[in-house]
């Protein structure tokens, strides 16, 4: 199973299998909720972990963590902060790099550093 898959399968998890509680990056986000998420949260769901998997990943565990009342350290935010910061860094390096072939390897370094951290 892809990490996407496994973002979606524990979020799904999270929420007891009720996708009618889903909120997109279980609003920590300015546009979350505001997406009519309640239409058709499991492709909702699908796209948040493609698109935006480091939040994804983060939020899910943010959620976890308030239901089992475990406290984040400074470590922990520093790691999901770097994670969250080349998750989308990637993504840009990818776009450029469709208009740059000279950037094709930066965005692949930055892709294995983005799942080297999420591992951690």
């Amino acid at each position: 199973c892809s990490p996407i898959c496994a973002s979606y399968d524990l979020r799904k998890q999270a929420l007891y299998g009720d996708l009618s509680r889903y909120i997109c990056c279980n609003g920590n986000c300015p546009c979350s909720g505001r997406l009519n998420e309640s239409q058709c949260p499991a492709f909702c769901l699908c796209l948040e972990a493609w698109c935006c998997f480091g939040q994804s990943v983060a939020t899910t565990r943010w959620m976890i963590q308030d239901e089992l009342q475990v406290e984040t350290t400074k470590c922990d935010h520093c790691i999901i902060g770097t994670m969250i910061f080349l998750q989308y860094l990637s993504c840009v390096c990818h776009i450029l790099a469709c208009f740059f072939s000279e950037l094709r390897d930066a965005a692949q370094i930055v892709d294995l550093l983005a799942d080297f951290t999420w591992c951690t």
